[in-house]
């Protein structure tokens, strides 16, 4: 873990942690990160630094533990509602879905459930899964994922499709799905 420090300062000095070079300074800074996003008054504080900015960015790094613990802290993000809000305002949906082709099993797990999360009950979410165009890629991972995978991506077509049953139509959701019964 991470030294951190305390109070207002603790998410300044960890989004300085992320945004720096060393490998292993990032990697504490991301445990640490992920510690403190229980917390919903800390998930705000963190999104008043501009935190998500830096897990974009951290979704594509090369070190797989670092994309591992980006894509965690974004999932837990998303277990408060000013997380989810924030998936939106720091237009997150596009880099969290670019993550499904990830290399790393946990880490493709992670991003299809920041996206299940965040499309619960929340139609600003679902429409912004939908003008992503990524409808079609659930289809398709849950037709190709592993069987874990298929049920995170499986709820959040479910979630998408109670607000938009036309994109999986459009996306021969029904026949492929018929399929796996």
């Amino acid at each position: 873990r991470s030294e951190i420090a305390f109070g207002d300062r603790a998410l300044p000095k960890l989004n300085r942690e992320l945004l720096g070079s060393d490998l292993l300074l990032k990697q504490r800074a991301l445990r640490s990160l992920c510690d403190l996003s229980h917390s919903p008054q800390n998930v705000t504080r963190a999104l008043q630094e501009g935190i998500p900015n830096s897990l974009r960015d951290l979704l594509k790094d090369s070190d797989d533990t670092i994309r591992l613990k980006a894509a965690e802290a974004l999932f837990l993000f998303t277990g408060h509602a000013n997380g989810r809000k924030a998936l939106l305002d720091c237009n997150l949906v596009k880099p969290v879905a670019a993550v499904f082709d990830d290399k790393v099993e946990a880490v493709r797990r992670n991003a299809h459930s920041v996206l299940e999360r965040a499309t619960r009950n929340v139609a600003a979410n679902v429409a912004a899964v939908v003008e992503a165009n990524l409808i079609p890629v659930l289809v398709n991972k849950i037709c190709t994922e592993h069987h874990e995978i298929q049920g995170i991506a499986l709820d959040t077509l479910h979630n998408c499709l109670q607000y938009n049953v036309a994109a999986g139509l459009d996306a021969n959701a029904m026949s492929l799905l018929s399929n796996l019964l």
